[in-house]
C-alpha cells in the first residue's frame, strides 16, 4: 500500500511538473510571438510613413508646377519683398514711417554770374533795304513788290511805293526774314510801277 501510494504521488508530481513546463513554454512562445508581431507592426508603420512622406514630396513637386500654386508663391514673394522694402505694417495696416526730421540749414549763396551785355538801342544793327523797281501789270492782282533781308537779319518793319492800284498784302513774311507786298491793279487798264522796302535788324 505504501509503495503504490508513493508511486502515485511521484506520478502526480511529474504530471504537474510537465504541465507547468508546458505552460511556461506556451508563455514563452506567446511572448516571442508577440515580440515578432510588434516588430512586424513597427516595420509596417515605418514603411507606411516613408511611403506617405514620399507621396507628399511627389505631390508637392507636382503641385508646385501648377499655375495656381505658382501665383500663390509669387504673391508670397511679392509680399515679402514689400515688407522688406516698406517696413513691418502697423496695427492700422499702414507701413510704419518715422517722423520727418528738422529742416537743415540754408546753404551758402552761390557766386554771382558774369555781367550781361550792355543794353540799349544800337543803330548800327538796323539796316534799310529796298527792292527793285517793279512793273505792276494792268488789270491784274499779281503785282509783287516783296523784298527780303540779308541772311542773319530779321524784318522789323516795311512798306512800299506804287503809282497804280493798292496793296492787299503789306506784312512781314512767315519766317520774318522779309516784307511781303502784293498790289491789286485789276481795275486799271494802265500798268504801273512800284517798289518795296524793309527795315532789317541783326544781332
Amino acid at each position: 500500500m505504501s509503495k503504490r501510494a508513493g508511486l502515485r504521488k511521484r506520478l502526480v508530481v511529474t504530471t504537474l511538473a510537465l504541465a507547468g513546463a508546458a505552460l511556461v513554454g506556451a508563455a514563452i512562445a506567446a511572448a516571442v510571438g508577440q515580440t515578432n508581431l510588434v516588430a512586424q507592426l513597427r516595420d509596417q508603420a515605418l514603411r507606411a510613413r516613408t511611403s506617405h512622406a514620399q507621396g507628399h514630396v511627389v505631390i508637392g513637386t507636382r503641385l508646385a508646377g501648377t499655375p495656381d500654386v505658382r501665383r500663390v508663391l509669387q504673391m508670397r514673394e511679392e509680399r515679402r519683398a514689400r515688407v522688406l522694402r516698406v517696413g513691418v505694417p502697423s496695427r492700422l495696416g499702414r507701413p510704419t514711417v518715422g517722423k520727418p526730421g528738422p529742416r537743415g540749414p540754408r546753404g551758402p549763396r552761390g557766386p554771382a554770374g558774369p555781367a550781361g551785355p550792355t543794353g540799349g538801342f544800337d543803330p548800327t544793327k538796323i539796316v534799310a533795304r529796298a527792292g527793285p523797281q517793279t512793273v505792276i501789270p494792268a488789270a491784274s492782282v499779281m503785282g509783287d513788290l516783296s523784298v527780303g533781308c540779308a541772311p542773319g537779319e530779321i524784318a522789323l518793319s516795311g512798306g512800299y511805293f506804287s503809282d497804280s492800284g493798292f496793296a492787299y498784302a503789306d506784312r512781314p513774311s512767315n519766317t520774318v526774314t522779309g516784307w511781303i507786298v502784293l498790289i491789286d491793279n485789276f481795275d486799271s487798264p494802265i500798268a504801273g510801277m512800284g517798289q518795296g522796302f524793309v527795315i532789317c535788324g541783326h544781332a
